[in-house]
């Protein structure tokens, strides 16, 4: 009974994890974090904005070691750089850490951090959406990310837009993409990447088959790079979606790669359609089998 007891307080604990705000779990600015109010654990914890420097991170991070409660964390919009970012990688690295959504955007993350949430990303079966754009992130970081994409299997979304990856971070990105299986989203926009960046991607789009969403805003692609991106995804039929406006390519460079996207999305919606379809028959088949019983 006292087992039983247990087993449904703890039930009803998690039924009632709520978000937190920074407010709440460090009630006072000087001093610890807690995150369990009211002996409620909290799942979701908002700090955005709150200008947070390193020394306030890494003590966040030391009291979410080993939490297994916390699921969402919004960093972004702070003022910490590389050992912050460190800090949150020990947390990611933690084997009862669950986090599965995680804001790093516009902080001052540079190589050494990003290295680091790389190397903890890359055995993490957990991190679903991870957010790095705004940082100081330069190729040798996109080189870091692009290994742990190769053997993570669980990341689903990557935003690293508003970097510095230029081409060469862009070729490190490709090379991941070629044997990714698990990234469903990439936003690589504003990273300076031009065309022979465009041709890269479009290199790793040729075997990717996971990669629906793509966002290559403002990266200074002109004709060459999108008749490149063009090129692929006419072998490419699961990308239904790219982002690349605001670049220097013609009107007409940017309707030939709008075009095949838009072929792909109809396939895609019509291959749907027809498995729910093969669904209801099946369900339908099945009641009336039993009712013949």
């Amino acid at each position: 009974m006292i087992l039983i007891a247990l087993l449904l307080l703890a039930l009803h604990h998690t039924t009632q994890a709520r978000e937190c705000t920074l407010e709440d779990v460090r009630p006072d600015p000087k001093g610890s974090y807690h995150f369990t109010i009211d002996g409620v654990p909290c799942s979701r914890v908002n700090a955005r904005g709150k200008r947070l420097r390193d020394g306030d991170v890494v003590k966040m991070a030391a009291a979410l070691e080993g939490d297994h409660n916390v699921i969402t964390l919004d960093l972004s919009q702070n003022h910490f750089g590389d050992k912050g970012a460190i800090a949150v990688a020990t947390v990611l690295e933690h084997k009862n850490s669950k986090l599965s959504h995680l804001w790093l955007s516009a902080n001052k993350i540079g190589c050494g951090g990003i290295t680091k949430v790389a190397e903890a990303i890359s055995q993490n079966v957990f991190l679903e959406e991870l957010h790095l754009a705004r940082n100081h992130i330069h190729a040798d970081g996109a080189k870091a990310i692009s290994e742990a994409l190769k053997t993570n299997t669980r990341l689903l979304k990557l935003d690293v837009s508003h970097n510095a990856f230029h081409y060469l971070g862009s070729r490190s990105i490709a090379e991941a993409l070629e044997v990714n299986k698990a990234l469903t989203h990439l936003n690589l926009g504003f990273n300076r990447i031009g065309d022979v960046g465009a041709r890269s991607i479009a290199n790793g789009i040729r075997k990717n088959k996971v990669l629906t969403t793509l966002n290559l805003r403002s990266n200074g692609i002109g004709d060459t790079g999108a008749h490149m991106l063009a090129q692929e995804l006419r072998r490419n039929r699961h990308l239904t979606s790219i982002e690349i406006a605001h670049n220097n390519a013609s009107p007409e460079a940017m309707y030939e790669v709008s075009k095949l996207v838009h072929r792909n999305e109809d396939k895609q919606r019509m291959k749907k359609e027809k498995k729910e379809r093969l669904r209801v028959q099946q369900e339908e088949e099945a009641l009336a089998a039993q009712q013949e019983l």
